[in-house]
């Protein structure tokens, strides 16, 4: 009788540390996740997409966060065609607080913990939550559509390029406590965002011209 009382006890402790372990394991989703409350006029401004789960088509995603008597709004910019990514197109979008009260202030933006919701071209509802930010640098946001249970998450910085080592410490921080965050794929922000292939097969022949020059002039 003492043999199987130590063996019940025993299967009740693996039972419970197991459970615990399988809940420690449970990733949020950002259906489920609490967007900052305590973002600032400070957040506004100009961002650049750098990484995202799932990946996207699309390359050189601007975003400009402002704010107005009217409200807050989204500027988001992207390239009119893959062929020529520094020709942009830009749609704005009004940020409707989720379950809060938007005090439409310049002085003072405040995320709701429910995040924000705009709707697009295509009257898909998108909700977006901040979970970590530093105003002067990155912000790691979640969020959902309202035609897909999936979630997706990115990361977006201040400057357009940004070291895959300072990316990967950011998105460390919240990809074991958040789903969504697996799969990061990075969006492209180099030189052919905001310089045409024309400019840039100039300055190179302009190099090559330079190096003839050099040389021929050595040579004499």
């Amino acid at each position: 009788m003492y043999k199987f009382l130590q063996y019940v006890a025993i299967v009740s402790l693996l039972c419970l540390f197991g459970s615990n372990g399988v809940e420690a394991q449970t990733l949020t989703q950002c259906q489920n996740a609490n967007s900052l409350t305590n973002l600032s006029s400070t957040f506004e401004g100009q961002w650049y997409e750098a990484i995202r789960s799932p990946a996207s088509e699309l390359s050189c995603v601007g975003l400009d966060i402002f704010s107005n008597t009217t409200g807050i709004y989204l500027n988001l910019t992207t390239p009119q065609t893959t062929a020529a990514l520094n020709l942009n197109q830009t749609a704005t979008y009004l940020l409707t607080p989720v379950n809060g009260s938007d005090s439409g202030s310049t002085v003072n933006v405040t995320s709701p913990a429910g995040g924000y919701t705009y709707t697009t071209s295509s009257s898909v509802n998108v909700t977006i939550k901040v979970l970590q930010a530093n105003s002067s640098s990155y912000a790691v946001l979640c969020g959902y559509s309202s035609n897909s249970n999936s979630s997706f998450g990115l990361v977006i910085t201040r400057q357009r390029s940004v070291a895959n080592a300072t990316l990967s410490s950011y998105v460390a921080q919240v990809n074991s406590t958040y789903a969504g965050f697996d799969n990061l794929t990075t969006v492209d922000q180099g030189l052919a965002c905001y310089q045409s292939s024309a400019a840039t097969h100039a300055s190179a022949l302009s190099l090559v011209f330079a190096v003839l020059y050099a040389v021929t002039k050595f040579m004499n």
